[in-house]
């Protein structure tokens, strides 16, 4: 495992994990009533703990998942990319021929996402730490300039505006200039709340937060525990400070005298230090300062011995538990092109049976001793010429003009154009930068009498790897190959007809199915949105509908034979899509809803092709 994968694992165990320390620290509190200030510091300064090592725990403990994801396809195992060892696949050219065209590692490519991911962690990181470690060295530099009064714990400066508490190893009180002027009960009031800090080691668990947000920047708890935390710390500390001046209404007199300072001075920096007052509101902050006053709020007697007893199963249970796939089983995916409505009604034709899909066949390419064009022109395209014949691609093995067979002449042709050319793919399966869509060229070359198409298409590589430095190489996705129209849970909603079946195209009265090379379109006669119309037909025919609305097969697994009353309105509009993957989101949406009104769903089924990936490549091509 690397240090990328191990760095990985533990963001991924930060996520989601921490929110059970969370739940269990709500539960905590609301099961044993407890009201008082401290307890519930302690409790939420535990889940500040359990949330910094709570990744490690979770890395090298052993997992348990609970079986609620819904369940991945059956994997299909698909044939390897030649037919045997010794026989290179067409879409990949044999390394000694072309070593520069594939690269399993490319140089200058882009980063991973892993990688991208890390740098910005730990950007976020670094920037925080950067805010830290500046508060820091401005609190250490308020410490010199502030005075010492009668011991080393309390001191006086003109740089604060109200009393705050600083210092982890030799932590002090520092007290505004205008502490001489505070009567009696309110230095009683705020010296028994500063040192309640001290005491209590509050500046501990304000570095604790702090690391914990350094470390957990992105992640929201964080930030609401820390906060929480420091608002607990008040709060406890003005139940200490209230045993000693016993008059609530005069201490949030003090509270509201300080909160009048911040604001007045118009500005405040966050320090790591313990104020006893922020200009945030204080309405909330004074009531419990009257509850605490009364005395009744329940505590926890040992709460370290509690949370000890009851962290350890919580935190296992947080590092241990996982979220994994449901067991049910699904069927292996299924590819086929739907077959074309006819004029006249015909019975339903059995399922196709499953065929693997391997976009890059294996073909045996012949060895070349050089496989170069014997004359080759590649430059970026110039503006259209008048009159010209030759505009697209011309050229090459398979053409019908003999003296065509051996060159080509591609004109205006954009750079994803040449590669599928050039690897014989579809438009889907080549990745890259946008600019393979707009970067066009004019092609010409040459070879020598006699290539076959497989080698022609490797010159066309070479061609494009040696005059743009195309860098490229080989990855397996998975796209949408089918949907299974089937009954939904709520069971069919749908109303037989005893009529016969409509006895028009399809049974759909002015509509026009074009067998495209790639899938369905469908168009009225006026070639615009189809008119709304209700037919009667067999839920093979919606199947077909749906394929055509959505531009990829649909395969009806309903199991219902009859024919129905189907109002076709919702169903039917020229949509199309040129390629597997996803189809357009909103029509997608839409189907469900509709076939949700008939009590019937459609099941994604997907299949693994391979995608030819660009990582980089030169605009301007080398000299010819």
């Amino acid at each position: 495992m690397t240090w990328e994968s191990q760095a990985i694992a533990l963001l991924s165990a930060s996520l989601l994990r921490p929110l059970v320390l969370a739940a269990a620290a709500f539960l905590i509190l609301r099961v044993l009533r407890v009201g008082h200030p401290a307890s519930r510091h302690a409790v939420w300064t535990a889940v500040l703990a359990g949330m910094l090592f709570l990744p490690f725990v979770s890395v090298v403990t052993p997992h348990w998942k609970l079986p609620v994801l819904p369940a991945k396809p059956a994997p299909r195992s698909l044939p390897p990319l030649t037919n045997s060892p010794s026989v290179p696949p067409v879409g990949l050219p044999v390394a000694s021929q072309i070593p520069f065209v594939i690269q399993s590692k490319p140089a200058f490519a882009m980063p991973s996402f892993n990688r991208m991911v890390l740098w910005i962690y730990l950007a976020g990181v670094f920037a925080m730490l950067a805010y830290s470690t500046l508060g820091w060295a401005l609190m250490r530099c308020l410490v010199r300039r502030s005075r010492p009064l009668t011991t080393r714990r309390l001191r006086e400066s003109g740089d604060v505006v109200v009393p705050v508490a600083v210092g982890l190893l030799r932590p002090a009180v520092i007290l505004p200039l205008g502490w001489r002027d505070w009567n009696t009960a309110t230095r009683r009031a705020v010296l028994a709340h500063e040192f309640a800090h001290i005491r209590r080691r509050d500046a501990w668990t304000s570095a604790l937060a702090r690391l914990v947000r350094c470390l957990f920047w992105f992640h929201p708890l964080a930030w609401w525990v820390s906060r929480k935390v420091s608002e607990l710390a008040e709060l406890a500390c003005d139940a200490v400070a209230l045993e000693s001046v016993h008059d609530p209404a005069a201490y949030s007199r003090v509270l509201l005298q300080f909160a009048g300072r911040v604001n007045s001075a118009g500005y405040r920096v966050a320090l790591p230090g313990l104020a006893m007052a922020d200009s945030s509101p204080l309405g909330k902050r004074i009531e419990q300062v009257f509850e605490l006053s009364t005395g009744n709020l329940p505590r926890l007697r040992r709460p370290t011995a509690l949370l000890a007893l009851a962290g350890m199963p919580v935190m296992c249970f947080a590092a241990t538990l996982g979220l994994g796939e449901s067991k049910a089983r699904s069927t292996p995916p299924v590819s086929y092109r739907p077959a074309v409505v006819l004029a006249q009604a015909r019975p339903q034709e059995p399922p196709v049976p499953a065929r693997q899909v391997v976009p890059l066949p294996a073909k045996p390419v012949p060895a070349l001793a050089n496989p170069h064009f014997d004359v080759a022109s590649l430059k970026v395209a110039g503006p259209p010429v008048s009159g010209e014949l030759c505009w697209g691609g011309c050229g090459g093995p398979g053409t019908p003009y003999p003296e065509s067979q051996n060159q080509i002449t591609y004109r205006h042709f954009t750079l994803k154009k040449a590669l599928l050319r050039a690897y014989d793919v579809q438009d889907y399966q080549i990745s890259g930068p946008s600019s393979l869509d707009t970067d066009a060229y004019d092609i010409a070359a040459t070879a020598s009498v006699g290539v076959t198409h497989e080698q022609f298409q490797v010159m066309l590589r070479n061609l494009l790897a040696e005059r743009l430095h195309l860098a490229l190489h080989l990855e397996t996705r998975d796209f949408v190959s089918q949907y299974d129209l089937v009954v939904a849970d709520q069971g069919p909603q749908l109303r037989p007809s005893l009529a016969a079946e409509t006895p028009t195209l399809g049974g759909l009265p002015g509509i026009i199915f074009a067998n495209l090379t790639d899938g369905f379109a469908v168009f009225d006669d006026t070639n615009r949105a189809i008119r709304p119309t209700r037919s009667t037909t067999p839920l093979s025919t919606l199947a077909t509908v749906v394929a055509a609305h959505l531009g990829i097969p649909v395969a009806d697994r309903t199991g219902l034979t009859g024919k129905y009353d189907i109002d076709y309105r919702d169903f039917v509009l020229p949509l199309h899509r040129p390629g597997p993957g996803r189809p357009n989101e909103l029509a997608l949406q839409n189907m469900r809803s509709a076939l949700r009104q008939l009590g019937l769903a459609l099941e994604e089924k997907t299949a693994s092709l391979d995608v030819v990936a660009v990582d980089r490549y030169d605009a301007l091509p080398a000299g010819n």
